[in-house]
């Protein structure tokens, strides 16, 4: 399955990325975030950052990030942007997970 890197979902994906680390990194600041953006060398993410965009990803897509995609030893790792929109497509189709009931930003849908 090929996500679309500029539909709604990517749009989503981005914001919440955005927003997340406007609120735990970069608290004066809103960083650029691109779907071609390295997750660690353009958009400064640690360990922590990448548990918390989980966990925020878990809740607003209801679905669950495998762990593997946040240990930093993995080669299945996130990169990029574009590595995460594919991830929550993909299981997004396949647990047939509902729409969300919040926005990413956890406004009303």
């Amino acid at each position: 399955m090929s996500a679309s890197l500029t539909g709604p979902l990517a749009a989503e994906v981005i914001a919440l990325i955005q927003h997340e680390l406007t609120r735990t990194r970069f608290p004066h600041r809103v960083p650029v975030v691109t779907a071609e953006a390295e997750l660690v060398r353009d958009l400064r993410c640690c360990v922590v950052d990448y548990q918390c965009l989980a966990m925020e990803l878990d809740e607003a897509f209801c679905i669950e990030i495998p762990d593997a995609l946040l240990d930093a030893h993995s080669a299945a790792r996130w990169h990029t942007v574009a590595d995460v929109i594919r991830t929550v497509a993909q299981l997004r189709a396949a647990e047939g997970a509902p729409p969300p009931l919040t926005s990413p930003l956890g406004e009303p849908a």
